[in-house]
């Protein structure tokens, strides 16, 4: 099969030059990317998103919104892939050794039928490591998810989660003193659904 790629990645920093040891200071991170290939089917797959965090001595906030578009044609025949969007709040005060966070976020899936859904999520945790080399967290938390589909039906549920999660700074770039950014490996994640409603938006 003959085809064709291109790639477009754009991936723009803004923020000082010791962005982790900012405060005060909102470090965003805009990106895009484009996806075409060519042959035997045409695909074009587009996804765009901005981040932005803000620390404050012990506050953090991070806000964030993205998007996905993608679209396939095969024989004449064309068909949307990928069409959503979302957008994000956090935040996390951390206090002698503890912290408390809230995790929101509303997402839309077009493809999925899903024309909302809503996360409102609080919970706390403790960092039982903290040092040069390593930080190890432990948390728990609950979420309200208010999910609407085309259909006219919706529903309501609760999660509780338990997770912990492991921060390691990246190896040293080469001729050079200062590190990379840090790498997260989540250890452990559970999650626990119930329930609590199922209504229609139906007259």
């Amino acid at each position: 099969m003959r085809g064709w790629m291109m790639v477009v990645a754009v991936v723009v920093l803004m923020g000082p030059t010791l962005a982790v040891q900012a405060t005060n200071v909102w470090e965003t991170t805009v990106s895009a990317g484009l996806n075409v290939t060519s042959g035997n089917s045409d695909s074009t797959v587009a996804n765009a998103g901005v981040t932005a965090v803000r620390t404050q001595g012990p506050h953090v906030t991070r806000l964030l919104a993205e998007a996905n578009y993608g679209e396939s044609k095969t024989d004449g025949d064309e068909q949307t892939t990928a069409d959503n969007i979302k957008g994000g709040l956090n935040y996390k005060y951390s206090f002698n050794g503890s912290f408390v966070y809230s995790d929101n976020s509303v997402f839309r899936d077009t493809v999925a039928d899903l024309d909302l859904r809503l996360i409102l999520g609080l919970g706390g945790g403790y960092h039982l490591i903290t040092s040069e080399t390593a930080k190890l967290d432990v948390e728990l938390g609950a979420a309200y998810i208010r999910e609407e589909r085309a259909d006219d039906t919706g529903d309501d549920s609760v999660a509780f989660r338990a997770a912990a999660g492991m921060i390691r700074p990246s190896a040293r770039r080469p001729n050079s003193g200062r590190r990379s950014s840090t790498c997260r490996r989540p250890m452990i994640s559970i999650s626990t659904w119930s329930t609590a409603r199922q209504a229609s938006r139906q007259c």
